[in-house]
């Protein structure tokens, strides 16, 4: 019968026998007073402690609940003896040299966890680099094409942070970089540690991971490796916003289209035949300003949270809120401006004689000019604007309005041109209506009409437009060129219509009921 001890170590209790106890006591004490000198010795006491009730916990079982003194022996062989280090010189060497022959068959298990003191996120990568023993940098590149290529690789870098232990102590820093947890290797490591903190290499770095450990939150750190993963989104929505921008402002309008035909060179084209004269070029600046700068701040951002970065930039980003804010006043102030040129405005009508008396269908043809559709809606008002195209001295838009109206009250058609403009003021309007140039020719029972109208460059875009109203008397008809087919309309039809059958050109006759489509492919 033998006695035994409880005793506290690392955390674990153990109840050992007291012969072990004592032998155990004196090791570790002739250990503190050996390394009492070495930077760091508390932190490497703890360690071995850590490293001791490890062992001393594989040797427990069901059946066996005491440690032994044949197990405290056993384990400080395979620690090492602190004797070890007591001599200086070669025969040191010589000892440690042989006590290193004697653990050579200790099995060094290379166990994996995470290592904070490399990482770049969560020291995900930089574990599987010791465990594999392949550059960290090699699996970092291959979790950035797995998000890439599938986008698996966010999930699979978080189910690995949660499930792979950081290697918080000496031994299982050790551990991870499969090297026997003795006092030897122990020794070298927290002496190495001490001097790179002592030189400040790793300082900062520790600074912030010990600050990242205290706080230990799972939510901090899935918001961490988040904000790494939006910082990219922000890089690369930023560059390629800032890319499109430019082609949208600098660029050829057959990159970017307006609209179905071009625009001029530019977007600088557009505001020259839009703003007064003078301050196209300044509204232009401003819009790009406005539009580049949050853009310039989104990249900005997503540098930082991508990459840590600290720099100050208090005085860059000062002077371009200036600029921004300024650009904002300068285009408020000129839309402002711009809108007054809109505040009047006038129709101009002019009605169209020239056909016969005895005219009782009129045949509506319409001379292309680009690629247009109508489009029809329930007042009957035919309109499109599919043409827009911005010459050297003149500016051209198409469809102009067709609005076939059934009108009791005449006896004859009733076709008037009306010019529709606005201006400053209602004299400015009118100036603009008149220089709308638009000329539809009767030619015997049709009507030629362009497809496009046009106006001077100095003119500027003043919301001109040409609408052509056809009145038609009752029993007499119009007829209705075959592209037609592809409008859409609600009109106060005698009969139902199947409107996809509209292959062909169609006559409308006026009648008390409404307007009647005589040729129309009924169900």
């Amino acid at each position: 019968m033998k006695k035994t001890i409880s005793i506290n170590i690392a955390g674990l209790v153990f109840n050992i026998e007291e012969d072990g106890y004592l032998i155990l006591k004196k090791y570790l004490d002739e250990i503190k007073a050996i390394f009492s000198s070495e930077e760091g010795v508390n932190e490497m006491l703890e360690d071995i402690e850590a490293r001791i009730a490890e062992l001393f916990h594989e040797k427990l079982n069901d059946s066996k609940q005491v440690i032994t003194e044949l197990d405290v022996t056993e384990v400080m062989e395979i620690m090492g003896r602190p004797t070890d280090y007591k001599v200086d010189g070669d025969e040191s060497n010589d000892s440690n040299q042989n006590f290193q022959e004697e653990n050579i068959n200790e099995k060094t298990s290379k166990r994996l966890y995470r290592d904070e003191e490399n990482a770049t996120i969560g020291g995900v990568c930089a574990g599987l680099g010791h465990y594999v023993q392949v550059d960290p940098v090699i699996i970092r590149i291959l979790f950035v094409l797995m998000v890439i290529l599938g986008g698996s690789g966010i999930l699979v870098y978080i189910i690995l942070w949660a499930v792979i232990p950081e290697a918080k102590t000496t031994a299982q820093k050790l551990q991870m970089r499969g090297q026997p947890v003795n006092l030897d290797n122990i020794k070298d490591y927290v002496s190495g540690f001490s001097k790179d903190a002592k030189s400040g290499a790793n300082r900062a770095a520790g600074s912030i991971k010990k600050s990242v450990n205290k706080s230990g939150s799972v939510i901090s750190s899935i918001l961490k490796i988040l904000g790494k993963f939006i910082g990219a989104g922000f890089l690369i929505g930023g560059v390629i916003a800032i890319v499109l921008i430019s082609i949208v402002f600098f660029g050829d309008s057959d990159l970017v289209s307006f609209t179905a035909s071009s625009l001029g060179n530019n977007l600088n084209t557009f505001f020259d035949v839009l703003y007064p004269s003078g301050s196209s070029l300044m509204n232009f600046w401003s819009l790009f300003i406005i539009i580049l700068f949050p853009l310039l701040a989104i990249t900005s951002l997503g540098l930082k949270l991508l990459f840590n970065y600290k720099g100050k930039m208090k005085a860059p980003s000062l002077g371009g809120l200036i600029i921004w804010i300024v650009a904002i006043c300068l285009f408020s102030y000129s839309s402002i401006e711009l809108g007054m040129q809109f505040k009047s405005d006038y129709e101009l009508e002019e009605e169209i004689t020239n056909y016969s008396d005895s005219l009782t269908n009129l045949n509506l043809v319409i001379n292309y000019k680009g690629n247009n559709i109508y489009n029809v809606d329930e007042t009957e008002f035919w309109e499109v604007h599919d043409y827009f195209f911005i010459d050297d001295d003149k500016i051209e838009i198409g469809l102009p309005s067709f609005r076939v109206l059934r009108d009791s009250t005449i006896q004859d058609y009733k076709v008037t041109l009306i010019k529709i403009s606005n201006g400053r003021t209602t004299k400015l309007a009118l100036d603009n209506a008149k220089n709308i140039d638009y000329k539809p020719v009767f030619k015997n029972d049709s009507l030629i009409v362009p497809s496009v109208y046009s106006f001077s460059k100095d003119h500027k875009i003043r919301g001109q437009h040409v609408t052509l109203e056809i009145r038609v008397p009752l029993d007499k008809s119009v007829t209705l060129p075959e592209t037609h087919k592809e409008m859409i309309f609600d009109i106060k039809a005698t009969h139902s219509l199947d409107y996809d059958d509209f292959d062909h050109r169609t006559t409308w006759i006026s009648s008390e009921g409404g307007m009647m489509c005589s040729n129309c492919i009924l169900d």
